[in-house]
């Protein structure tokens, strides 16, 4: 993988995370509307994106981690 593949890979992620936190928020803002109107939400999905969020924040670090260790910087 080379420096322009590495950039890439680092907006999706980015962008993916963006989109992952967004659907989080409907989630919550869905939570909420349920609540109040007394049904039981899931927090399945939640989780699952929490889960996914970490992912891909956990590779941002990583690649960027090694880039600094690289002495590169983007």
């Amino acid at each position: 993988m080379d420096i322009d593949d590495l950039k890439d890979r680092i907006r999706n992620l980015n962008q993916a995370k963006e989109m992952v936190e967004n659907v989080l928020y409907y989630i919550e803002e869905a939570e909420s509307y349920c609540r109040s109107a007394d049904v039981e939400g899931s927090h399945h999905g939640e989780m699952e994106y929490q889960d996914v969020l970490c992912r891909i924040e956990d590779e941002l670090s990583e690649i960027e981690d090694a880039l600094i260790r690289l002495g590169v910087t983007l």
